[in-house]
């Protein structure tokens, strides 16, 4: 049986190296970990429950800089969120990220 979600995906995702945090600018809420991203959507491994179909402006904190960079801030919506092995994993579409940035964030 095939997830639903995977189902769903325009392209792979691939697994971060490191632990980066995704914070809410606007709140400074930590969100949860980076677990994989793509070129059009990551997912997060979070604490408590994210919210469905939200608009968020996050930080990713860099745990070294990269390009010189320490951060990057992206803009998502969060598509859906599912419990499971002790936290929730939270599913987001990149809605805006600077051109610059996308490479960076590829590097991940």
């Amino acid at each position: 049986m095939t997830d639903q979600t995977e189902d769903k995906r325009r392209e792979a995702r691939h697994a971060v190296k490191s632990a980066i945090k995704a914070r809410d600018l606007h709140t400074g809420e930590c969100l949860g970990l980076l677990a994989n991203v793509s070129g059009h959507g990551l997912m997060l491994r979070a604490e408590q429950e994210v919210p469905s179909n939200r608009v968020f402006q996050i930080v990713l904190e860099l745990p070294e800089p990269l390009e010189g960079r320490e951060r990057l801030e992206i803009g998502v919506e969060s598509l859906w969120c599912h419990a499971g092995e002790g936290r929730f994993w939270a599913g987001f579409q990149i809605i805006d990220i600077a051109p610059e940035d996308r490479s960076l964030l590829a590097s991940l």
